[in-house]
């Protein structure tokens, strides 16, 4: 069996903050949650991927109140997965 010890491929490259912000979710620790997605919003833009961290800066700003927080924190997390996964 081959080693495969190369860097993140395009795929792979925001793993780390989606189980991150998936870990903050299934705690219901929405500030983990938001300060990772805000993070993720930040790299996307760095790598020329505007459109998506609007979107997720976007969904940050809905959630003012902590009843919204909840839903909002399952549509980051589909986004994400939609985005990353099924690419």
């Amino acid at each position: 069996m081959k080693a495969n010890n190369r860097l993140m491929s395009d795929d792979n490259r925001y793993m780390s903050e989606i189980f991150r912000i998936v870990n903050g979710a299934l705690r219901l620790d929405i500030e983990r949650v938001r300060n990772y997605t805000a993070f993720l919003a930040e790299k996307l833009e760095k790598a020329g991927d505007t459109a998506t961290a609007k979107r997720l800066r976007k969904l940050l700003q809905e959630t003012d109140t902590s009843f919204v927080q909840g839903a909002s924190a399952r549509r980051v997390l589909s986004l994400l997965i939609r985005r990353v996964v099924f690419r």
